[in-house]
């Protein structure tokens, strides 16, 4: 299923459109966290890496280009993108069972935005990963929510790539509104679960 009908916009169709989801998303980020890494607006986004061009066999599958920061403790993180945690955010580390671990630099990746998984549990959405496919982490989930914050009126966003114990995964959500962090058990599938995946790249 391809999600991006009726939703222009949010999906790059041309170079010129990647060049300016790219500058939108690198001020976003700058506003947000550059000052926490003393930096200008200026530096902070001549720090980003370029989007990688999007391969043949991610098109249909991964369509969103996201620039992913990782220099601050997860804590930080959260906190300057006005999200809360119901959970303990030191218990979150990438998936134990996964070869991907996150870099102590910012990244670019190309993700979908879960409706292709809806309704499946991440159990299922792990066990059927291609082998060009993983589980996007809480950085990763959170870069696609600052993206486009709208997407949360979609569901519940699951992010296969981490995990807060061995049964449990971190889901992003609005709660009275406002967006957080829960402890969602992976084994749990409902209506509104998103699941989302991304693309790995030979570098990643």
């Amino acid at each position: 299923m391809n999600s991006n009908e009726n939703r222009t916009g949010f999906y790059p169709e041309s170079k010129a459109d990647l060049a300016s989801f790219w500058h939108v998303q690198a001020r976003k980020l700058a506003s947000l966290y550059a000052p926490s890494l003393g930096l200008s607006e200026k530096e902070y986004i001549a720090s980003l890496p370029d989007f990688d061009p999007q391969s043949d066999a991610f098109q249909g599958r991964f369509d969103i280009p996201l620039i992913v920061e990782t220099r601050l403790p997860l804590s930080r993180y959260l906190k300057l993108a006005q999200i809360e945690c119901n959970y303990n955010v030191w218990n979150i580390s990438d998936w134990s069972r996964s070869k991907f671990q996150t870099p102590r630099s910012p990244y670019t990746a190309w993700v979908n935005d879960g409706t292709v998984n809806a309704t499946r549990s991440v159990d299922n959405v792990r066990l059927t990963l291609w082998d060009d496919e993983r589980g996007v982490t809480i950085f990763e989930g959170v870069a696609l929510y600052l993206s486009n914050p709208a997407l949360l009126a979609l569901g519940t966003l699951d992010f296969p790539g981490s995990q807060t114990h061995p049964e449990g995964a971190p889901s992003l959500q609005l709660y009275n509104k406002k967006p957080m962090i829960f402890d969602h058990y992976t084994n749990h599938s409902a209506l509104d679960c998103l699941p989302i995946t991304t693309g790995i790249t030979p570098t990643r």
